[in-house]
């Protein structure tokens, strides 16, 4: 059974991701690109999304099965991806097609910059920027964005999978444990 508010808590981790979104988008490209600051923000969301779980259960009467939990994480991670997906598909389309090229641009520059920095050999760090063009390329367009989502959604499944299993807490078989001699 999906909890109603799996839906609440859905939106509040999207929102999560929407404000850091436009924080960094104002702070500028440097921010945006830092992928520690994207690890800390996809911690940030993954507990909020457990701790939302746990207040679940708290309303169910302490108790969740395996699937309800699963379930539940998995209607608030779809909700959060695909709001936070639209988002930042309209901010590099729509409101600002020049900041998802100046991203692409920063993202390779970083990454030739820290393959240059391990001493990469030249021509692995070309077959790299080749490959990484095409890649984002591809993720600019709507079923690139699509595929990030479906590819998103079946990472935070198996995220699920491990929460659920840790949080499941089912109900006592008997409500009696007292034992008769």
């Amino acid at each position: 059974m999906i909890h109603p508010n799996s839906y609440r808590a859905g939106i509040i981790a999207a929102g999560i991701s929407v404000v850091w979104t436009i924080i960094a988008y104002l702070v500028g490209i440097d921010l945006f690109t830092n992928w520690w600051m994207g690890i800390i923000i996809f911690i940030v969301v993954i507990v909020y999304l457990i701790i939302a779980l746990k207040g679940i259960r708290t309303q169910l009467g302490g108790f969740i099965s395996f699937k309800d939990a699963f379930l539940n994480f998995l209607v608030m991670s779809v909700i959060h991806i695909v709001i936070s997906q639209i988002i930042y598909f309209l901010l590099i389309h729509v409101i600002d097609p020049g900041f998802g090229e100046a991203v692409t641009d920063a993202t390779i520059e970083k990454t030739i910059a820290m393959m240059e920095g391990f001493g990469a050999p030249e021509v692995t760090i070309e077959e790299t920027l080749i490959n990484m063009e095409v890649e984002m390329e591809k993720q600019a367009t709507f079923l690139g964005a699509l595929m990030n989502m479906l590819k998103g959604v079946a990472f935070m499944a198996v995220v699920g999978l491990i929460v659920a299993a840790i949080l499941k807490k089912n109900p006592p078989v008997f409500e009696n444990t007292e034992t008769v001699d």
